[in-house]
């Protein structure tokens, strides 16, 4: 739990406790990471998606 808890954290992404035990290698992890990444981002209008990256940025500045 504390690992989903980090993962969503970090990466803004929830992944199912079953998904663990679906890739038991940090390499299936983070493709599952990724995948969950990337169709969030998919969601996201132009306006929401540029939001985040000037928050990343932000983030990454301080």
């Amino acid at each position: 739990m504390q690992l989903l808890a980090r993962i969503h954290g970090e990466f803004g992404v929830e992944l199912s406790l079953l998904s663990l035990f679906e890739a038991p290698t940090v390499e299936r992890l983070a493709l599952l990471v990724e995948t969950a990444l990337i169709e969030k981002l998919a969601g996201l209008s132009e306006d929401e998606a540029q939001c985040l990256l000037e928050e990343t940025v932000a983030e990454e500045a301080l």
